[in-house]
């Protein structure tokens, strides 16, 4: 077991460069929004812009599309339901998040199911919400190694079909490797599972259990995964910064919404950018 804390993480956050621009700081896919569910895809985004990253693409229902924009204009949208539109959009990308909104209908196994196989082994691909329980029927073969998994435990239970009572560190750590996937368990203390190592943490607090929390976590580790040097230095920094801007914030509040993370995260990370 290895504890993270501030000093694991604030080496890992650098300056923005002088000479750098938009293209430097990866090309981020968010795949989700469906029409009932736009808000999940809406607020991964803003925490993926908000963590920095270069450029962010939605792709969402189409009646979530307008409202995207006008939240947030420094995202660019496709239509979830235009496939070959979305395809190419996986193929330009760095990394794609999908799940956050996405639902489980057929049109949803199908987006699915075709970016499992398109993408290719030099993108890093984060299942998150509905795409983990897709995962979990379909179990589609997946052509990158550069996996990251987000599952609450109901969620995990699904995707290692067995008991929540069957969980020790020794079968969570068997089954990321089966999974092949940096594992991220969420809970109020969240833990991050790989290559035989659990990481933990001592920041997060129970007035994070709301709507929405999950999806801005994801969207934090989808920002940083094309600034950081590698997968498991972007997802064990966004656990931290998430549950460590919560923990600050609910010294003053009795639940912390998601939307209040999100809007701190430029300044969070400027302050460790500078140390």
């Amino acid at each position: 077991m290895t504890t993270i804390s501030l000093d694991n993480i604030q080496p890992l956050i650098p300056e923005r460069l002088s000479n750098s621009y938009k293209g430097s700081y990866g090309q981020i896919l968010i795949i989700g929004g469906s029409e009932r569910y736009g808000g999940a895809a809406m607020i991964a985004a803003e925490a993926c812009v908000k963590s920095g990253a270069g450029l962010t693409t939605a792709a969402v229902a189409q009646n979530v599309r307008s409202s995207l924009r006008s939240r947030l204009p420094e995202c660019m949208t496709l239509d979830f339901t235009d496939l070959p539109e979305v395809l190419y959009a996986v193929k330009k990308a760095d990394t794609v998040l999908i799940g956050p909104g996405l639902s489980l209908d057929n049109h949803a196994k199908k987006v699915f199911e075709k970016v499992c196989h398109v993408i290719q082994p030099h993108q890093t691909l984060i299942l998150d919400a509905d795409a983990l329980t897709l995962y979990s029927l379909m179990e589609p073969q997946i052509n990158t190694k550069k996996r990251i998994m987000t599952p609450h435990l109901g969620e995990w239970r699904r995707l290692a079909k067995k008991s929540l009572k069957a969980e020790t560190e020794e079968t969570l750590l068997a089954d990321q490797k089966r999974l092949e996937t940096i594992l991220v368990i969420k809970s109020s203390r969240t833990r991050v599972y790989f290559d035989n190592t659990a990481y933990r943490y001592t920041v997060g607090n129970p007035a994070q259990a709301t709507g929405g929390m999950g999806d801005c976590l994801a969207g934090i580790i989808a920002g940083l995964s094309g600034q950081l040097a590698s997968p498991l230095d972007a997802t064990l920094a966004g656990v931290f910064i998430h549950s460590a801007i919560a923990d600050d914030l609910a010294k003053k509040r009795y639940v912390v919404l998601p939307t209040e993370i999100i809007n701190t995260l430029p300044f969070y990370l400027k302050s460790l950018s500078l140390n």
